[in-house]
């Protein structure tokens, strides 16, 4: 992993969590979107010093919403909405600030991106593995044919751990925990499982159920697999997921860093990587990212 430049610290974090661009179940995503990209991002900072580095952000935090006409919510690309003008006057003042404030206080940027090309072409080929598959089995068993329910937050959730995990392990800390601002049950138990997939990457298993028509009846078994690397393949150190909500300067200042990112990224000429350190070359905060590295895996299209 490409390192930044701060100090150690041998105590929990906590990572503000926001997430920009497209997402949507892999086996909606056609052609014609492949050059979309979805992105998860956090802003990382250590848990003793939250209250103190939140302080920080309060006063231009009360100004973004002081200005906020009724009705609206406290997003960055709300108050650059049409009809928002003095709001938006408001918000390029704040985000400035968030930025110089992010750099003086050394916070950690670390991100996931991926273009929907990617998401598509391994959805595609997993589908053509399973048809294989079926089509050679010697068995009788018959298999229920359900539609993959893997989404494009999926995928991006899981990037994110892996480079959390790293940032933990590099720094030397013990776990760290994540906060979204709003999100319903249903993606919080998402995220929790995508993150739980990653605690078991070196052993996999899946229980699989069909109906066996020579005995008339149900049947189930395991298809499992077992991985082994130079380097760990299972998060160690990512804990739990939390709602923030929306009343919170770090969520907004993540807000803010997340959509800017996401802005950058999507001017990068088609097909260039979005995870290397060319892809922040030249963003505003290119000097408080982690995790940037040539020949992704997330970037091979």
């Amino acid at each position: 992993m490409s390192a930044l430049q701060t100090d150690k610290v041998n105590i929990d974090l906590i990572a503000y969590v926001d997430e920009a661009g497209s997402r949507g179940f892999s086996r909606d995503l056609k052609p014609e979107r492949d050059d979309e990209l979805g992105l998860f991002c956090a802003l990382t900072v250590p848990a003793a010093r939250l209250d103190e580095m939140r302080a920080r952000f309060i006063p231009g935090y009360d100004r973004f919403i002081a200005a906020m006409p009724a009705g609206e919510k406290p997003h960055i690309t709300s108050a650059f909405a049409p009809g928002n003008e003095a709001w938006a006057e408001v918000a390029r003042g704040v985000r400035t600030e968030f930025f110089d404030l992010i750099r003086e206080l050394q916070i950690p940027v670390i991100y996931e991106a991926r273009r929907l090309k990617v998401d598509r072409q391994g959805h595609e080929q997993v589908e053509a593995l399973k048809t294989q598959a079926q089509q050679s089995a010697r068995s009788g068993v018959r298999l229920p044919n359900r539609p993959s329910t893997w989404r494009v937050e999926e995928w991006l959730m899981i990037g994110l751990a892996l480079k959390l995990d790293a940032f933990v392990e590099d720094f030397e800390g013990d776990r760290v925990d994540l906060f979204f601002d709003e999100i319903d049950k249903t993606i919080a138990d998402l995220y929790r499982e995508a993150i739980n997939k990653t605690q078991n990457v070196s052993h996999a298993e899946t229980v699989v159920k069909g109906w066996d028509p020579a005995i008339k009846s149900k049947v189930e078994g395991k298809i499992g697999f077992d991985a082994s690397s130079a380097v760990r393949l299972d998060v160690t150190y990512v804990g739990t997921i939390s709602v923030a909500g929306k009343n919170d300067a770090l969520v907004l200042a993540t807000d803010i860093v997340a959509n800017a990112l996401n802005n950058h990224l999507s001017n990068l000429p088609v097909g260039a990587p979005l995870n290397a350190p060319s892809s922040i070359q030249g963003w505003i905060l290119q000097d408080r990212v982690y995790g940037v590295r040539d020949n992704a895996i997330e970037d091979i299209i």
